[in-house]
């Protein structure tokens, strides 16, 4: 009991340094899908296995590539600079998830409520927590905050080039961002068609 209370702790003192406590519980939140019982909170590893481990997994792979290391079935070496690719990328995905993210502010809170008795209803029925509505929140933030980040590291990597580690951070981030926008594309998706759906 005493561990665990322990470790409660250490978690909220995370949640409470600046700037990095906003990135781990938006985090979070992304990775249970808007559980309210994991609502400033750090949600359990299951849950951040589950919505991350694969998108890392490719980012992975994808970072990899630009290195002959032998690790690799198809790995060559290629010209072009992590914080270039980074910098030009980027802050387009990141201006069009802006733009994006402020039109869900526009949604009806009868949509939304629509939104919530679903995830509440397949809850009961299939027995297993379901998301909540405060998913569509942070389907949105998490991208973009990581693309913020991508950003930063990217900026380092261009300062100080020559730096492998920093490189390879970058590569590994612009892969991730990728990856991410095409779940933000798949969330938006099923938002789309929830409105239209209403609409009828």
């Amino acid at each position: 009991m005493c561990k665990q209370n322990d470790r409660s702790k250490r978690r909220q003192l995370l949640l409470r340094l600046p700037g990095i406590g906003s990135f781990i519980e938006i985090s979070s939140d992304y990775a249970s899908e808007g559980a309210v019982e994991y609502f400033e909170k750090i949600a359990p590893a299951r849950y951040w296995l589950k919505s991350l481990g694969w998108p890392i997994l490719i980012s992975i792979l994808l970072a990899a590539i630009p290195y002959p290391c032998g690790c690799m079935p198809i790995s060559f070496k290629i010209e072009a600079k992590a914080h270039d690719l980074a910098l030009s990328l980027i802050p387009s995905l990141l201006g069009f998830g802006i733009g994006v993210y402020a039109l869900i502010f526009g949604l009806s809170g009868d949509l939304l409520k629509k939104l919530q008795d679903g995830y509440v209803k397949k809850e009961l029925d299939s027995g297993v927590p379901a998301a909540s509505a405060m998913s569509i929140n942070s389907a949105f933030a998490f991208p973009l905050v990581t693309m913020l980040v991508t950003i930063i590291v990217a900026s380092i990597d261009k300062i100080l080039s020559g730096i492998q580690l920093l490189s390879t951070a970058t590569w590994f981030l612009t892969f991730f961002c990728l990856v991410l926008t095409y779940q933000l594309i798949a969330s938006l998706y099923i938002l789309g068609r929830a409105v239209i759906l209403d609409k009828f």
